[in-house]
C-alpha cells in the first residue's frame, strides 16, 4: 500500500499556521532558521500525520480516504523530535490529543501576530517594575533621586540645615 503523504501546498500550509513553531505546547520551538547560504533556510520541523499515512503506521484510520489522510484536517507541524515523539507512544498521544494541540498552536499563532515575543529580559524587567516601581531606563537616576528626595525632606525638618550626600 502507498504512502500518502501531504502536498507541499499542505506541508507549507500546516507549518505557516503555527508561525513555523512545533505544535506541542510544551515545546513550542521555532523549526526554520537561516541557513549557511544567504538563499538557503534550515528546517527541523516535521508535517506529521494525525492519522497515520498508511496502513501499520501510528494512529492508522482504515476507514479514512486517501484524501482526508492527505488533507491538511489530517496534519500537525511539529519539531523532529516531538514527531518522533508521538509516533512511538500512541497511548499517550491520541488523534483527539493531537488536534488540540493543533487547534491551541494556531490560536497561539493568531494571537501573537503583530505582537513582540517576549524575551529573557522581561522577566528581570517585571521584577525590577515590581521592586523599585520604576521601569528598568529610570534606574540609573533611582539612587540620585533617593538623595535627593532624603535631602530636601531633612532640610524641610530645619531649614537651619543644608544637607548633602555623595554617592
Amino acid at each position: 500500500m502507498a504512502r500518502d503523504n501531504f502536498p507541499q501546498l499542505v506541508i507549507d500550509a500546516l507549518r505557516l499556521r503555527v508561525a513555523t513553531r512545533c505544535s506541542n505546547p510544551d515545546c513550542r520551538r521555532p523549526t526554520t532558521a537561516p541557513g549557511a547560504a544567504p538563499d538557503k533556510v534550515n528546517n527541523a520541523g516535521v508535517a506529521a500525520h494525525i492519522y497515520a499515512a498508511s496502513a501499520g503506521g501510528p494512529r492508522y484510520d482504515p476507514a479514512m480516504t486517501r484524501q482526508r489522510r492527505r488533507s491538511i484536517e489530517n496534519g500537525i507541524w511539529l519539531c523532529a523530535a516531538c514527531a518522533a515523539m508521538i509516533d512511538r507512544d500512541t497511548t499517550a498521544y491520541t488523534a483527539d490529543r493531537l488536534e488540540a494541540w493543533k487547534c491551541s498552536a494556531e490560536e497561539r499563532a493568531r494571537l501573537e501576530q503583530g505582537r513582540r515575543l517576549p524575551e529573557a529580559s522581561d522577566a528581570t524587567d517585571q521584577l525590577l517594575m515590581a521592586v523599585t516601581g520604576q521601569p528598568r531606563r529610570f534606574l540609573p537616576d533611582v539612587i540620585p533621586n533617593a538623595h535627593r528626595a532624603t535631602a530636601a525632606a531633612l532640610e524641610q525638618l530645619d531649614p537651619r540645615f543644608r544637607v548633602e550626600s555623595e554617592f
